[in-house]
């Protein structure tokens, strides 16, 4: 991949660039490529199956695992488990908790082996990342936010029909749908992710799905069901829950 290419995708904007115009500081650290295990202390252990992914908690709190289960679901997508890591101590050891489960997007296949996870704590808990991989280049085809709502975790896809290319490889879209935390619901919000988004309007079909997106109905492809009613352009007394956007 070109100088250039590698600067347009390592370059984050200023917060006041953002759509969302969110306010104060997201409290959780810049994510992290797929696969890669945080740090986490000798008392938290995770159980319930191989994790593929390990989420850090909150202020040196246990976090959360990802992990596959061995069935799949019926449509032939991956099932996953989100767990709480089990705490572990001399005296006393407490059962891991189940957080969430739900079907993975087809798009990520019957084991999850078309894509890499990842995951951020958040104030709204763990927030996950499934990257679509491509075959083109290192930039995967698709980005997929999950999170749990009532026990139930689902997912909703970050990037757009409108993709960048720079030396002849493409890059990703120049806006993307990012969480936030409103108030303390989960939204997907517009997001500039590349440093064009200054001389560029939000896509259209990406703005109409800016939102409060609803895991209580996942569609055939296994993603969650888009909000009804478009968040307005410009949203206030919201929070970031990524300090960058994947």
């Amino acid at each position: 991949m070109s100088r250039a290419c590698s600067s347009a995708l390592l370059v984050w904007l200023s917060a006041s660039a953002c759509v969302a115009q969110p306010s104060g500081e997201p409290e959780v650290a810049s994510t992290r490529p797929g696969g890669v295990r945080p740090k986490q202390g000798p008392s938290c252990v995770a159980s319930g199956g191989d994790a593929v992914a390990l989420v850090d908690g909150l202020r040196g709190g246990c976090g959360w695992s990802l992990s596959v289960d061995d069935a799949a679901s019926l449509d032939g997508s991956a099932h996953l488990s989100l767990r709480a890591l089990t705490l572990v101590t001399a005296e006393t050891e407490t059962d891991s908790a189940l957080v969430g489960e739900g079907a993975a997007p087809q798009a990520c296949g019957p084991t999850l082996a078309r894509c890499e996870a990842e995951g951020v704590g958040t104030s709204l808990g763990p927030v996950l990342i499934l990257r679509r991989l491509g075959g083109e280049s290192e930039v995967p085809e698709q980005i997929y936010i999950g999170w749990v709502e009532d026990g139930r975790l689902g997912f909703a896809p970050s990037w757009g029909e409108q993709r960048s290319v720079v030396d002849h490889t493409r890059i990703g879209p120049v806006f993307a749908l990012a969480p936030y935390d409103c108030g303390g619901a989960l939204l997907l919000l517009p997001t500039p992710r590349l440093p064009e988004a200054s001389g560029e309007q939000v896509p259209v079909a990406l703005a109409a799905r800016g939102g409060r997106w609803h895991i209580d109905e996942i569609s055939e492809t296994g993603e969650a069901r888009p909000p009804s009613e478009a968040a307005p352009a410009e949203v206030s007394g919201c929070r970031p829950l990524f300090s960058s956007v994947p």
